[in-house]
């Protein structure tokens, strides 16, 4: 009772046709829904069928961008907050900076935990940028879009009008890539899959496959749903995204799992119990 009355409320502020769409899509699933899930519905019918409320709100989100560094509350121990509400390529773009500092700490030696790295790095970053010329922005997004006023970002799960995204890129160094047939068949004769191999499988499954996770595919591991080395091929068919997680309870802990459709897979536990898991449904036989 309690996910309906969420919903309720989510769509309240929508327009009639619009309350409707997000009932569509989210009645199937009601139950297991989150709340980001039902925020990315709500605001895809919003975009759809109340334009200009949607344009108004990404104006002001737009205009509440901020980056804060707390020095008026420095303890003892010398460390303070830093906060801030970026732009999707800006941000796209910070991540990436701080990631390759904290890596190249890491290849010099450095023995620190990723989280401090990357502290460091943006510290690293402030300092040197002097000493840079500012480069033009790499923007690296998989659009899809039915050619309309509509796109859906891979990256983010998220919804963006085409002008949006067209903004995004009007600075930024654009390099077209490959397009990915999800429907073709893919192979490769060794144990790791080429690049555009493991991009189809991210694409086709953009999370984890064992149910209910729902681990971003990119930082999952490529799995050989038949093991390589029983003969299993590295294919389009025979790969699926398992985080760390579920990849050991696989490899270690008596789980396996089949592929019976292609993004439908039935999982069998240890004890037996049956699971399938077709991405949308999870039910247990």
């Amino acid at each position: 009772m309690w996910k309906a009355r969420q919903i309720a409320k989510a769509t309240m502020s929508l327009p009639m046709d619009g309350a409707l769409f997000v009932d569509t899509h989210v009645a199937p699933v009601a139950a297991k829904l989150t709340f980001a899930q039902l925020e990315r519905v709500v605001e895809e019918a919003r975009v759809r069928f109340d334009p200009a409320e949607a344009e108004a709100r990404r104006q002001a989100a737009a205009d509440g961008r901020c980056f804060d560094v707390d020095t008026g509350q420095v303890s003892f121990d010398g460390t303070v907050d830093v906060r801030g509400t970026l732009d999707l390529a800006d941000a796209f773009d910070l991540d990436d900076a701080i990631t390759t500092g904290a890596q190249r700490l890491a290849d010099l030696g450095c023995e620190e935990s990723l989280d401090v790295r990357r502290s460091r790095a943006a510290g690293d970053l402030a300092r040197h940028q002097g000493s840079f010329e500012f480069p033009r922005r790499q923007v690296v997004m998989n659009v899809h879009t039915d050619g309309g006023p509509f796109a859906k970002l891979e990256n983010t799960r998220s919804f963006h009008s085409m002008d949006q995204v067209k903004e995004w890129c009007q600075s930024a160094s654009v390099h077209t890539r490959q397009v990915i047939d999800l429907n073709e068949h893919r192979w490769n004769q060794g144990h790791d899959p080429t690049p555009l191999l493991r991009e189809q499988m991210m694409l086709t499954h953009p999370t984890c496959v064992f149910m209910h996770c729902t681990r971003p595919s990119p930082s999952c591991d490529g799995d050989h749903i038949i093991d390589f080395d029983s003969g299993g091929p590295t294919c389009s068919c025979n790969l699926a995204p398992l985080c760390r997680h579920h990849h050991r309870y696989k490899t270690h802990g008596g789980w396996t799992y089949e592929r019976i459709a292609p993004r439908i897979f039935r999982w069998t536990s240890p004890l037996g119990h049956v699971y399938i898991n077709d991405l949308t449904h999870q039910r247990h036989t």
